[in-house]
């Protein structure tokens, strides 16, 4: 009588060494990688956070400067010397050489004429082109031209600012 019961006992007892081998100890695996994953994801959006974070303040005292030179209307030198302060305030802070910055008046709904020359490594002129395409920024690039040097890129940027519609 205790042989089947026995028996029983062994057959049960491998079962569950077999589950446990081809189930339960797989199953622990990928929820330990997917713990390690969650864990880097975590991070990752806590540095998105501070980055978004300190956007925002950058943001914000953009904001302020630029209420401070007028709230919206020329300030000293007209259209032209706001466009110019505006563009110096965009590329400021990117490792550019060589820049050239000339700032024309405009004719009919141009406020101004924009050109810009500098050299720039790859990197550089990505962050550029995305200061120059803020949403915001109120200047519509026309054409952009970028030769590529011995160690860098030399990037010819025109556009023009628009006047603002009058009420």
């Amino acid at each position: 009588m205790k042989s089947p019961i026995l028996l029983g006992a062994l057959l049960l007892a491998v079962f569950s060494g077999v589950v446990h081998v081809s189930v339960a100890r797989p199953a622990r695996v990928e929820a330990s990688a997917l713990l390690r994953e969650e864990d880097k994801l975590r991070q990752h959006l806590g540095r998105q956070r501070l980055r978004v974070a300190a956007l925002e303040g950058e943001e914000a005292s953009r904001r302020a400067a630029l209420s401070r030179l007028g709230g919206g209307r020329p300030g000293p030198g007209g259209a032209v010397a706001d466009v110019r302060r505006t563009l110096l305030a965009s590329i400021e802070g990117l490792a550019l050489q060589g820049v050239q910055i000339s700032v024309r008046p405009g004719r009919g709904a141009m406020a101004a004429g924009i050109s810009l020359r500098a050299s720039a490594t790859t990197q550089e002129f990505v962050a550029l082109s995305e200061a120059l395409a803020r949403p915001g920024m109120g200047i519509a690039l026309s054409r952009a031209r970028i030769v590529a040097s011995s160690a860098s890129l030399v990037v010819e940027i025109e556009g023009s600012s628009l006047k603002e519609a009058k009420p």
